[in-house]
C-alpha cells in the first residue's frame, strides 16, 4: 500500500501527497451534490492548496478549473501524483469523475478509516460503495460459513444482474425475507415516475434521459445509447421503481457485467464437459476471488476478473488468491486490452514478480486455456476407454 492511501492524515496541513487524494475526494463530493457556485470544505483545503502552488496559472474561476480538470493530471497538477494513476489521464470528463478517477476514489475511500470518513464529506457514491462492504465483513464473521456463502452469492448475483428493481420484483424471488429486505438498501428511489419511458443498455443499466439524450452511468466507461440501438431497451416504468444506488451501480454493477459473462461461459462448459469440470462457484470463500472452476484431474483454479480501465490502477490489486487453489488467474477483459495495446505490458511490468501459481490474463486467452485443457481431459479419458477395451 502506498503512502497515499494513509488517510488517517488527511487534515495534515504540510502533506502534499494528500492534495491528490483530497481534490478527487472534493471534487466527487461537489459533483455528486451539485455545488456550481460553491466548494465542499474538502474541495476548498485542495484548492487552496493548489492556488499557493500554481499562483498565476491557478484558473480564475471554479468553471475553468473544472475545464481544467479535463486535461491530463501531468499536464498541470503541481503534486505528487499517486502511482496508482495514470498521469496521462484526467480527472473529469463529460462533467463527471473520468473511470480512472471514479476507480481510484473508491480505492482511497475503501481505506480510510471511520474517524477520517467523519472528518470529511465522503461523496455519496462512497458511502454507497461501503455498503456492500460492511455486509461482507458481517458475512465473514457469521458462524455458519456455508449459509453466509450462500446468501452473499444470491446478493452479488442478484446485484449484478438487476440495475433496476420493485418491491413486487423482489417479492416474488425464491428469497427469504432477510435477503429480500438486504438487497432494498442497495437501491434508491428513481426520478423516472411510472408510465414514464425507461431505458437500460445491456452493458452499463439503466440509462438517464437529458438534453434529448440517453447517457450511462459513467459515460466513458459506456457512451453508444442511440434509443433505436439494439443493446438499448425501452419500457414503461412500473409503479415505485427503484435504481442501484450510484456507488452500487459503479462499483459493483459495472465489474460485475464482466464476470456475468465468464460466469455464463462456465456454465456452458459445464454443460458440454460434464465428466470433466465440476459446477462452477461463484464468489469462493465469500469473495476471495470471483469464480473457482475444479477440473476432473483434480485440479482447482481460483479466477478474479478486474475490469479496471488503466493498468495503473489495477496495480494495487493484484494480490495473492489464497485458498486451496493449485492455479490462480487474474482475467483482464479483452476491451481494455483492445482498448490499449500496451495494457498488458505495462501492468506485467508494475507488477513485477508473480506466485509461481498466479498468472495475469486477457480474456480470450483465459478461455483458450480453459477450453484446452477441458478437450486434453476428454481426449485422454477417451484414450483410456479405448485402451480398457482392448485389454479384454
Amino acid at each position: 500500500m502506498s503512502d497515499y492511501v494513509r488517510t488517517d492524515g488527511l487534515n495534515s496541513q504540510g502533506n502534499k501527497q494528500n492534495i491528490f487524494v483530497l481534490l478527487l475526494i472534493g471534487l466527487s463530493y461537489n459533483l455528486e451534490h451539485s455545488l456550481s457556485g460553491a466548494v465542499s470544505p474538502t474541495l476548498r483545503h485542495a484548492l487552496n492548496h493548489l492556488a499557493i502552488e500554481m499562483q498565476a496559472e491557478f484558473p480564475k474561476t471554479l468553471t475553468t478549473f473544472f475545464k481544467k480538470c479535463e486535461e491530463p493530471v501531468d499536464s498541470w497538477f503541481p503534486y505528487p501524483i499517486p502511482p496508482e494513476f495514470n498521469p496521462q489521464s484526467s480527472l473529469l470528463y463529460d462533467g463527471t469523475l473520468s473511470e480512472e478517477a471514479q476507480e481510484y476514489c473508491f480505492y482511497i475511500t475503501e481505506r480510510i478509516g471511520v474517524s477520517t470518513r467523519q472528518q470529511h464529506n465522503l461523496p455519496q457514491s462512497a458511502l454507497d460503495n461501503l455498503l456492500i462492504l460492511d455486509t461482507l465483513d458481517r458475512l465473514r464473521h457469521e458462524d455458519d460459513r456455508s449459509a453466509a456463502q450462500k446468501y452473499y452469492v444470491s446478493l452479488r448475483s442478484f446485484l449484478i444482474s438487476h440495475s433496476w428493481i420493485t418491491g413486487r420484483h423482489v417479492r416474488e424471488t425464491d428469497f427469504d425475507y432477510a435477503l429480500q429486505e438486504e438487497i432494498v438498501k442497495f437501491y434508491e428511489e428513481s426520478p423516472v415516475q411510472a408510465g414514464d419511458d425507461v431505458y437500460t443498455c445491456d452493458y452499463c443499466g439503466i440509462l438517464q434521459f437529458r438534453d434529448g439524450r440517453l447517457y450511462g452511468i459513467k459515460p466513458d466507461y459506456c457512451y453508444d445509447h442511440p434509443i433505436n440501438a439494439p443493446h438499448v431497451h425501452r419500457e414503461r416504468a412500473p409503479h415505485n421503481l427503484r435504481r442501484l444506488r450510484v456507488g452500487i451501480h459503479l462499483r459493483t454493477f459495472l465489474p460485475g457485467q464482466a464476470e456475468l459473462r465468464l460466469f455464463d461461459w462456465a456454465d456452458d462448459l459445464r454443460a458440454d464437459y460434464p465428466d470433466f469440470i465440476d459446477e462452477p462457484e461463484r464468489y469462493p470463500g465469500l469473495d476471495a476471488c470471483d469464480l473457482c472452476l475444479t477440473f476432473s484431474d483434480g485440479e482447482i483454479w481460483g479466477i478474479d476478473v478486474k475490469d479496471h480501465k488503466s493498468p495503473h490502477s489495477l496495480t494495487p490489486h493484484i494480490q495473492p488468491i489464497y485458498g486451496e487453489y493449485t492455479h490462480t488467474f487474474y482475467v483482464i477483459p479483452d476491451r481494455r486490452i483492445e482498448a490499449n495495446s500496451e495494457y498488458m505490458e505495462v501492468l506485467k511490468g508494475k507488477v513485477g514478480h508473480l506466485p509461481g501459481n498466479l498468472q495475469v490474463e486477457g480474456e480470450t486467452d483465459f478461455r483458450y486455456r480453459v477450453e484446452t485443457k477441458l478437450e486434453q481431459l476428454r481426449k485422454k479419458a477417451t484414450r483410456s476407454r479405448k485402451q480398457q477395451k482392448g485389454n479384454f
